[in-house]
C-alpha cells in the first residue's frame, strides 16, 4: 500500500503583517495577544482538559495533560496532584504580582517524578503555542534594497507590544504612550487585566540601537519607521530548538553571551544604506531562548557552592532583568528549578546563599502515598513482560501495598489539636492508627465523591481552583461528569480490616486531617518506585521463566530486607524511628492475623512485610471464598435490597401511632410477581440475619439487629450518602450507593455458601493438590469433586482476572499456608 507522506509534512503559515495591522487586531482581541510566561503555562496545563479525583477526603484536579497524551502514556504521572496545585498556585498569581516573580523550586526525593512533571508542562507549552486563539507574537525588522531583503530578528523573540515607547517627549512634554493605550485597552475591556510585564518591560540593546538608528537617519517619525520596517509574525515555542524553552543542568550556563552577527557582503551594503556603520551583533543562552516561556535548571545545587555562580539567577528573580553588554533586559521566564533532599540542604546551609530562598517558592514532590497511583504506574512500567509472564493479578497490589507502607509517617497530632466534638474513642484511634490502616483510607474509594465536593468548607482551596475552570460548586450537575471513580479503589467495608465502629470514626474531616498533618512532607523516605521496579526486576529474574507470584515477590523483598542498608541504601531511613519512639499502635486483625501494639510499626521494613502478607492473605481468602461459594452479586445486592426494604416493613409496623401511613410509605410493587407486598417476609429476614449475624441470635438480638440496620439507613439518607429516587422502593431503585453503603453487609453475603451436600472437604484439598501434581490422580478423583475444582478456578478466572494456572497455584498455596479452610466456607 501507498500513501502520499507529505500530507504528514504540515507547513507553517506563510507570511507576515505589517506593525499597524498588529495593533488593530490587538485592540480587537487583546486576550489573544497578552498572554505572559506564567499565564502560557497555566492555560497550557487547563487547556488538555482535567477530572476530579477524591483522595482521602480531599477533592483535587487532576490534569489531563500529566497522563502524558504526548506520548501515549509512556511518562505519564501519577498522584502528584497536591504538589501540581501548589505550581498553578505560584504560577497564576505572577501576573497579579507587583514585585517580580518566584521561581518554583521542586524538591524531592530521586525518582518521585520532579523531571517529569516539568517535561509534561513544557511539551504541553510548546503545543499550546500552534494553537490558533493563541497570538504568540514576534518580530523582525527588514531591510529591503533593489529586491534583496536583510532580515534581523532578536533571538529574545519579544512581543511587538515592546515597541509601543515606555516613555517619550511630545511638545517638550515628557508623555507615556504604553500606559496611555493600555488605559484604553482596559477602559474597552473591563474584565481585562493587563500583566504588569506589558507595563513595563523594554527591548534588548541591539534592537533599540537599530530602531534609534532608523529613526535618526531615515528622517521618518516612530510610528512610520515601524510600519516600514517591522514586520510581525506568530511564533511557537520548541523544545527542540531552544526557542521559548530552555533546559540546563548547570548554573553556569545562565549567562547571556554577545557574538556579532556575520551577514555577508552583499547583506551588508543593504544594511548599510539604511543605517550606516552600525555593529549588529546577537545574544545567545539558556536567558535568552528561555524568553516568554520556561526555564528549567536541572539538579540546580548539585555542581555548585559559589554564590558567583547564583548572581544572574539572583538578578532575574530579584529584578526581572538580565544584564548583557552593560545594558539590562526584561525577560519574561517561568523558573522552574529541581533538586534533590540533600542537595536542598547543603543549600539551605551555605550562609552565602540564603538570599536565594528568598526569592524561589519550594514545593515538595515526594514519593506517593496513594497505592492506586503507585499501582498506575507499575501497570504502566510493566506492560512489556505481560505477554512473556503469567502474572499474579494481586501482585501489583501488594508490591504497591509495601512500598507506600515504607513511606508513611505515624500520626503525631496532639489530642488537644484534634477537633473538640470527637469522642475520646475517635481521638484514640487517629492517635494509634498503624500503617495498614492508614495506607487504605489514604487509598480508599470516597463513599460519594459529590456529597464530599458539596459539603466542604467554605474557604477550602478547592474552590478557588474550581472558580479558575468555571465550576459552579453549588450545582453538582455543573461538574458531576467531571468526578473520576477509581474502579480498583477499595471501599473502606471492602478490605476487611476495620470494624463497624471504626468505619463510622472515618468521615471526610477525619481523612481531611489524617492527609493534611504530613502533606506534603510524607514521601520523603522509603523505597522509591525505581527501587520497587529493581525488585520486580530480581522476582521475575528469579522466577522459573513462566510465571511471578506473590509468594515469589515477597521472597525477594525478604531477601534485600535481611541484607540490610550497607547492600541497600533506602533501608537506611531511621527518621521515621525516631517519631516511632514510644509509639502505640492499636490492637488489630487482618484476616486471622494478629498483631498487638508494638507489632507492624511505622519505619519497620521487616514487620511492614509482615503487614503485606497478612493484607495479601486476606484478599486471597476473600476471593476463593467467593469463588467457591458461587454467588451471583447481583442477585446478592437483590437480596440485600429486599432485606433492607423488609427491615422497614417491620419498623413501619411496630408504630402504634403512624403504622397506616407507614407501611403504605414503606410498601412496594414485586417486580417479580407485580404484586403489592405491604408487610415484611419473617422468614426471609431470619435467613439473611442468620449470615449477617453469624451465631444463632435470640429474638431480642434479630429485633435489635434490624433497628441498627434501620438507623443505618435513615441515617446515611439524611446525610446524601443514600440517595433514594422519589416514588422508588429500595428494591426497585438504581444508582442509589446502596450497596456501597451496606458494603459490609453486601460482602458478607456475598461470602457466604450453602452447606453442600456430600462434599468431603479432605478430599477436596487432596483433588486440588491432585490437579497440581499429577494429572492421572485427578482423573481418578469423584465426578463432583473435580466439577467443584473447576468451578472455583472459573470463578477466579472469570471475577479476579487469574490465569488458569495462576488460579490453581493461588489455591495450593492458601491450602498450604492454612489461610482457607473449605470445610468452614462450604459447611
Amino acid at each position: 500500500m501507498s500513501f502520499d507522506y507529505r500530507q504528514f509534512l504540515i507547513s507553517p503559515k506563510a507570511g507576515s503583517d505589517s506593525f499597524s495591522s498588529f495593533m488593530e487586531d490587538l485592540v480587537a482581541t487583546p486576550k489573544s495577544f497578552l498572554y505572559t510566561s506564567p499565564s502560557l503555562v497555566s492555560d497550557a496545563i487547563r487547556s488538555f482538559g482535567y477530572k476530579i479525583v477524591v483522595r482521602s477526603g480531599e477533592p483535587v484536579i487532576n490534569y489531563s495533560i500529566f497522563a502524558d497524551p504526548f506520548s501515549d502514556g509512556i511518562n505519564a504521572i501519577y498522584g502528584q496532584e497536591f504538589c501540581i496545585d501548589k505550581v498553578l498556585d505560584i504560577v497564576d498569581s505572577a501576573d497579579q504580582e507587583s514585585v517580580p516573580r518566584r521561581g518554583i523550586i521542586l524538591v524531592g526525593p530521586p525518582s518521585s517524578g520532579k523531571t517529569n512533571i516539568i517535561d509534561m508542562v513544557t511539551r504541553g507549552l510548546e503545543e499550546f503555542t500552534r494553537k490558533e486563539n493563541v497570538k504568540v507574537c514576534t518580530f523582525s525588522i527588514i531591510f529591503e534594497k533593489d529586491g534583496k531583503k536583510f532580515v534581523y530578528q532578536s533571538p529574545f523573540l519579544h512581543s511587538p507590544i515592546l515597541l509601543v515607547p515606555i516613555t517619550s517627549e511630545q511638545d517638550g512634554k515628557i508623555v507615556y504612550p504604553r500606559k496611555e493605550f493600555f488605559a484604553e485597552i482596559e477602559k474597552s475591556n473591563p474584565d481585562l487585566v493587563v500583566p504588569n510585564y506589558y507595563k513595563n518591560a523594554t527591548l534588548d540593546k541591539v534592537t533599540l540601537n537599530i530602531l534609534d538608528h532608523l529613526v535618526n537617519t531615515s528622517g521618518k517619525c516612530y510610528a512610520d519607521v515601524l510600519d516600514d520596517f517591522v514586520h510581525v509574525q506568530r511564533t511557537s515555542f520548541s523544545i527542540a530548538q531552544g526557542r521559548g524553552i530552555a533546559n540546563i543542568d548547570d548554573m553556569g550556563k545562565l549567562r547571556a553571551d554577545t557574538k556579532s552577527v556575520r551577514i555577508g557582503s552583499s547583506f551588508q551594503d543593504i544594511l548599510d544604506s539604511f543605517i550606516p556603520g552600525l555593529d549588529v551583533y546577537t545574544y545567545e543562552g539558556s536567558f535568552v531562548s528561555s524568553n516568554r516561556g520556561i526555564l528549567h535548571i536541572h539538579d540546580a545545587f548539585s555542581k555548585t557552592k559559589s554564590d558567583e555562580k547564583y548572581r544572574p539567577l539572583l538578578m532575574l528573580l530579584g529584578s526581572g532583568k538580565i544584564s548583557v553588554e552593560a545594558t539590562q533586559t526584561f525577560l519574561d521566564t517561568t523558573v522552574f528549578i529541581t533538586t534533590n533532599l540533600e542537595e536542598m540542604q547543603n543549600l539551605e546551609d551555605e550562609l552565602t546563599s540564603k538570599k536565594i530562598l528568598d526569592r524561589v517558592e519550594k514545593v515538595p514532590v515526594n514519593y506517593l502515598v496513594d497505592a492506586n497511583s503507585e499501582m498506575e504506574i507499575l501497570e504502566r512500567d510493566m506492560v512489556g513482560i505481560r505477554d512473556k509472564y503469567d502474572i499474579d493479578p494481586n501482585l501489583i497490589r501488594i508490591a504497591s501495598y509495601y512500598s507506600v507502607m515504607t513511606r508513611l509517617f505515624p500520626t503525631l497530632r496532639e489530642e488537644g489539636e484534634m477537633p473538640k466534638h470527637w469522642t475520646d474513642e475517635k481521638k484514640k484511634f487517629y492517635d494509634r492508627l498503624p500503617p495498614e490502616k492508614k495506607l487504605l483510607i489514604y487509598c480508599s474509594q470516597c463513599r460519594d465523591p459529590i456529597k464530599t465536593i458539596l459539603s466542604l468548607p467554605p474557604l477550602h482551596q478547592f474552590r478557588n481552583e474550581c472558580s479558575k475552570l468555571g465550576l459552579d460548586l453549588s450545582d453538582s450537575e455543573s461538574f458531576k461528569s467531571k468526578v473520576f471513580r477509581n474502579e480498583r479503589a477499595m471501599s473502606l467495608e471492602e478490605t476487611g480490616i476495620f470494624s463497624n465502629d471504626e468505619i463510622k470514626m472515618i468521615d471526610d474531616e477525619f481523612m481531611r486531617i489524617l492527609i493534611r498533618e504530613h502533606c506534603m512532607a510524607e514521601g520523603k523516605y522509603g523505597m522509591s518506585v525505581r527501587q520497587l521496579q529493581n525488585i520486580m526486576r530480581d522476582t521475575i529474574a528469579s522466577s522459573d521463566g513462566q510465571k511471578v507470584t506473590v509468594n515469589q515477590f515477597i521472597k525477594q523483598l525478604t531477601k534485600i530486607v535481611l541484607e540490610g542498608s550497607s547492600s541497600h541504601y533506602w533501608l537506611n531511613d531511621d527518621h521515621i524511628y525516631g517519631l516511632c519512639d514510644e509509639k502505640i499502635l492499636c490492637d488489630r486483625f487482618i484476616g486471622d492475623d494478629i498483631f498487638d501494639t508494638t507489632d507492624g510499626m511505622y519505619g519497620d521494613y521487616r514487620e511492614l512485610i509482615d503487614l503485606t502478607v497478612a493484607l495479601h492473605n486476606s484478599i486471597i481468602r476473600k476471593e476463593i471464598t467467593i469463588a467457591a461459594v458461587n454467588r451471583d452479586p447481583a442477585k446478592i445486592e437483590n437480596d440485600l435490597r429486599r432485606y433492607v426494604q423488609y427491615v422497614l416493613l417491620h419498623r413501619a409496623a411496630k408504630n402504634k401511632s403512624f403504622s397506616k401511613v407507614l407501611v403504605e410509605q414503606y410498601s412496594f410493587v414485586d417486580p417479580v410477581r407485580g404484586l403489592k407486598v405491604d408487610k415484611s417476609d419473617q422468614q426471609f429476614m431470619v435467613s439473611i440475619e442468620s449470615i449477617l449475624m453469624k451465631e444463632k441470635p435470640t429474638s431480642s438480638q434479630r429485633e435489635s439487629f434490624r433497628d441498627m440496620i434501620a438507623d443505618k439507613f435513615f441515617k446515611m439518607k439524611d446525610s446524601g450518602e443514600l440517595d433514594i429516587q422519589d416514588g422508588y422502593s429500595i428494591i426497585n431503585s438504581t444508582d442509589d450507593n446502596l450497596r456501597f453503603c451496606f458494603g459490609q453487609e453486601y460482602s458478607t453475603l456475598l461470602s457466604h455458601g450453602r452447606a453442600m451436600d456430600g462434599i468431603n472437604v479432605t478430599l477436596l484439598e487432596e483433588a486440588f493438590y491432585h490437579k497440581y501434581n499429577s494429572k492421572v490422580k485427578y482423573e481418578k478423583c469423584n465426578d463432583k469433586l473435580k466439577k467443584l475444582v473447576e468451578m472455583i478456578l472459573n470463578n477466579l478466572e472469570k471475577n479476579n482476572g487469574y490465569s488458569r494456572g495462576m488460579a490453581l497455584e493461588t489455591v495450593i498455596y492458601a491450602l498450604s499456608e492454612h489461610i482457607i479452610e473449605f470445610n468452614e466456607i462450604l459447611s
